[in-house]
């Protein structure tokens, strides 16, 4: 038996007592990578909660960056008024400081269940860039004196 072959099949029978697992990287699906079977894979691995299948699940991305929004709308903004025009939302000033950040968010995003991914405070700052970048919101700093 070649030296190939017996890796081959030392990898097949740890992998059959679960002692190892093989894990594919969202960036090189043609590569095989095994690790401890209990240990989990690096977002860089596996893509972290945006992948589905190794494939980016932008309809996913797209459904948490509108709850974000509306977080961050509910939370900025005084409860609809109706005018003349029909209904009208007032941004708080800056000074009444209910702006939330982006832990606040992943606590509120967390409690919401809108998935069974938990989402940790990056993950949170990855979708406001996004809403950033699409001109949805806009980064504000606000400084305590």
């Amino acid at each position: 038996m070649t030296m190939a072959g017996k890796l081959s099949q030392c990898l097949k029978s740890l992998t059959q007592k679960q002692l190892i697992k093989t894990v594919t990287d969202v960036r090189h699906a043609t590569w095989k990578i095994y690790m401890l079977f209990n240990l989990e894979p690096s977002v860089e691995l596996s893509g972290g909660p945006w992948y589905t299948d190794k494939e980016l699940d932008t309809e996913f991305i797209r459904l948490l960056t509108n709850v974000c929004l509306k977080i961050i709308r509910d939370r900025s903004m005084a409860k609809a008024k109706n005018s003349d025009n029909g209904t009208v939302r007032q941004l708080y000033p800056v000074s009444h400081a209910s702006y939330p950040n982006a832990a606040q968010i992943s606590n509120l995003l967390n409690k919401s269940r809108v998935t069974g991914t938990v989402f940790t405070v990056e993950h949170v700052e990855m979708l406001l860039q996004v809403l950033i970048l699409n001109g949805k919101v806009e980064k504000v700093r606000i400084e305590t004196l």
